[in-house]
């Protein structure tokens, strides 16, 4: 079942034009015990046709242990999005993202490669002094 309408896909385009870097989008999933993988595997592939910079790349979870674990994918459906030239920087979407959460992962793509807005310098200096590792999970929800 397609999700992105022409009008949605034209949007798409003009907003990936702003990309700086090829983007990977790395989908895990599974054969079974997954409700959503088909789905999410059908709107990454939509999203590959809507940038010129978007490169999607597909893992099954269990054929492809070494890749899961490269990018610590513990459940499926992961969405990893990965700056082509510079890697993964730990941007990573579980569960298929429809509804409102679609707008961070579009945001997040673009941002990946390299087009966002820079950080302001204090924010930059702040992150920089940070000498510890850190895992920051945001969750997204309508509620």
């Amino acid at each position: 079942m397609k999700l992105l309408n022409e009008s949605l896909e034209k949007e798409l385009h003009k907003l990936f034009k702003e990309m700086r870097d090829d983007v990977n989008i790395i989908l895990f999933t599974k054969k079974v015990d997954c409700e959503t993988c088909e789905q999410t595997k059908g709107f990454m592939e939509e999203l590959n046709n809507t940038g010129d910079k978007i490169n999607f790349i597909h893992y099954d979870f269990q054929e492809n242990p070494d890749q899961a674990e490269k990018y610590n994918v513990t459940l499926t459906p992961s969405i990893v999005i990965e700056n082509a030239k510079e890697g993964y920087k730990g941007v990573k979407f579980n569960g298929i993202p429809a509804g409102h959460e679609v707008n961070s992962f579009i945001a997040s793509i673009i941002e990946v490669s390299g087009a966002g807005d820079p950080l302001p310098v204090t924010i930059l200096e702040r992150v920089q002094a940070i000498n510890k590792a850190i895992h920051i999970q945001v969750y997204v929800t309508l509620t």
